[in-house]
């Protein structure tokens, strides 16, 4: 059977509201820039059989010797 994917990605984001709207902000090395995390969401509203997943990652500190 075929297969068609559809991902969206953010890594080292940062969610807020403003004005009704949810905003993802991606912070790298060099840039930080924002989206409109409402819109994207929007575009996928009446889809069939999707999966969201929202992960955080955290440092474990190690024990110290």
């Amino acid at each position: 059977m075929a297969k068609n994917s559809f991902k969206t990605s953010f890594s080292k984001a940062t969610l807020s509201k403003e004005e009704e709207k949810y905003i993802i902000t991606e912070v790298n090395k060099d840039d930080t820039k924002s989206y409109d995390l409402s819109e994207v969401l929007d575009g996928i509203i009446g889809l069939e059989n999707i999966s969201l997943s929202i992960n955080k990652d955290s440092d474990i500190e190690p024990i110290e010797e």
